[in-house]
Formats: C-alpha cells, sequence, structure tokens
C-alpha cells in the first residue's frame, strides 16, 4: 500500500476491497490496527494537534473520507484515488462481520442513540454478535478506563468509536495501548445515521462531494469547524504553487 503525505498528514492509496481484505487479515491473525478516516479537517487540525497527527502515523491504513482529500491528492500528487465515506466503509465491516460472525463492541454517542442503533444492526446483521455498548460520556478518567477494562473483557474483532474528531481519536490512542483489539475505527456521527436521529444527505449531494453543505445547512452550529475547508483550500494550492516556484 502506497503512502503520501497531504499537508504533513498521511493518506494511503488504497480501495475498499484491500481495506476490507485488510480488516479480516487483522482478526485472522490478531494483529491491531487502526483505520483512520482522513478529511480535510482533520488535515488542517493535525497541523496544530499534535496528538491527532500521532494518531494517523500510527494508522495502519489513514483513507480519504472526504473529497477534499481526493482533489488534494491529484493536485499535489497527481494520483487519482477513491473516495472512501466513514460511514458506507462501517457498512461494510458490519456485513464482513455478519458474514464471518464477528464479535463487535460499540462506544459512543447518548445513550438513546447508541440503543438505537444496537437494535437496527441486530435486525440488519443477526450473525454480528455485538458484545457489549455503552455511550460516549464519562465523568472521569477512572470512568474511561474502566470502559476500555470492559471492551477488552467482551473480546471483540472489531470496535467502532463514536465521538466526533480529537475526543474519539484521543480515546482510541488509549485503546490501542490499553488492549489487543484486532480492527478499532473512528466513526463520528455514524451512529446517529443508524439510529434515525441524523438523516444523511440525499445521494446526489453525496456523489458531488456535498455532503459538508447538507451538514452544515441541517446544523448551522458546524460553521466553526467547516470554516477550516477554505483554509485547506488555500494551504493546498499555497503548497501547489510552492513546489512549482522551487
Amino acid at each position: 500500500m502506497i503512502r503520501k503525505t497531504i499537508l504533513g498528514l498521511p493518506v494511503d492509496i488504497t480501495s475498499r476491497e484491500k481495506m476490507l481484505a485488510q480488516v479480516e487479515e487483522q482478526i485472522r491473525t490478531r494483529t491491531q490496527g487502526v483505520f483512520f478516516a482522513v478529511n480535510p479537517i482533520k488535515i488542517v487540525l493535525a497541523r496544530v494537534n499534535y496528538r491527532l497527527a500521532q494518531t494517523a502515523y500510527k494508522a495502519r491504513v489513514c483513507f480519504a473520507d472526504g473529497i477534499g482529500v481526493v482533489w488534494a491528492m491529484n493536485l499535489l500528487h497527481r494520483i487519482k484515488i477513491e473516495r472512501i465515506p466513514g460511514y458506507e466503509f462501517m457498512l461494510d465491516v458490519l456485513a464482513l462481520g455478519n458474514r464471518k460472525k464477528y464479535t463487535a463492541y460499540l462506544i459512543g454517542s447518548k445513550k438513546e442513540v447508541i440503543s438505537k442503533t444496537v437494535n437496527k444492526l441486530n435486525q440488519r446483521y443477526p450473525n454480528l454478535k455485538i458484545g457489549g455498548f455503552r455511550d460516549g460520556f464519562f465523568q472521569n478518567e477512572d470512568e474511561r478506563h474502566a470502559s476500555i477494562e470492559e471492551i477488552q473483557h467482551s473480546k471483540p474483532d472489531i470496535v467502532f468509536v463514536a465521538m466526533g474528531a480529537i475526543i474519539q481519536d484521543d480515546y482510541i490512542k488509549l485503546l490501542t495501548e490499553e488492549s489487543d483489539i484486532p480492527f478499532i475505527m473512528g466513526v463520528g456521527g455514524s451512529f446517529d445515521v443508524i439510529a434515525g436521529a441524523a438523516p444523511r444527505a440525499p445521494h446526489w449531494l453525496l456523489s458531488h462531494g456535498l455532503e459538508w453543505l447538507y451538514r452544515l445547512i441541517r446544523q448551522p452550529k458546524r460553521i466553526k469547524p467547516m470554516a477550516k475547508l477554505p483554509m485547506f483550500v488555500c494551504l493546498v494550492l499555497k503548497e501547489k504553487i510552492n513546489r512549482i516556484s522551487h
């Protein structure tokens, strides 16, 4: 798997099929590996957040979750890559788990959302064992560490963490240090989509890479993180100009 960098953050040249094969191999050999979804906001955040950048570099696979990453890869490296939405890849892994009868653990979101998510998954993937689940809110550090002990005790093949950028990545870092789970992936607001609490963008917007616009219209409070998108474009263009001039 070829790995390039975009503004300092790694991005792998891969496909959904190769990633699924990697997941299956990790579970077969009980080899731990984090899958990290790369989007423009994370790339900008990682420039000032060392822990986030460290999580990406330690990940087994860093895949292009955002259309902006696909654009930047083509502009900076002349490589056309596949956009792999994290939500869709999560469904791929769940389907794989259903076929192989894997055990999964889900952590994140609110109590009512995670409960609805588990109910939906039990209906949709009857052969997938949900070894445990809990919300993503902790009263203190002791409770956070206790949650990791609980996850490890359930011996899952797969763990999905849905807490949002930075927070979920810090939790995943802790989880990798204190457990031997084969496959771990942060999935942001995906549980809300599965539970029906947050509808996904219409297909025509998804196909044009405009899911971010749909989210912004539905949740205006996201304007602050979304403001990093034009910053990302400017940084990529500046990098391109610097390469041409040198």
